[in-house]
């Protein structure tokens, strides 16, 4: 388990179908729209899925646990996200 760099909170890293990683919230959430698959493999990096948010609103389904991205909830996601503009632009 890995731990957001900029707010502490207890995070998984998992893989997209495109592929990329995205930070994932630790713990289940009500009205989450991630859900997490855990490797059986020793080593193995989870993946997970992006569904529908309304498609099933309880908090566990028949896919399992729903997650939420931690983008979603990070107070700093700002900070992290690949191509977004900075905050601060150099003056120029």
């Amino acid at each position: 388990m890995a731990q957001c760099r900029s707010c502490g909170a207890r995070i998984i890293w998992a893989l997209t179908p495109a592929g990329r990683r995205m930070p994932i919230d630790a713990a289940p959430a009500d009205g989450g729209n991630v859900i997490l698959h855990m490797p059986r493999e020793p080593g193995a990096e989870p993946t997970c899925t992006v569904v529908g948010k309304h498609s099933q609103p309880a908090l566990f389904g028949d896919d399992g646990p729903r997650h939420t991205s931690h983008f979603a909830t990070c107070p700093n996601a700002d900070r992290h996200r690949q191509g977004a503009p900075r905050r601060n632009p150099p003056p120029g």
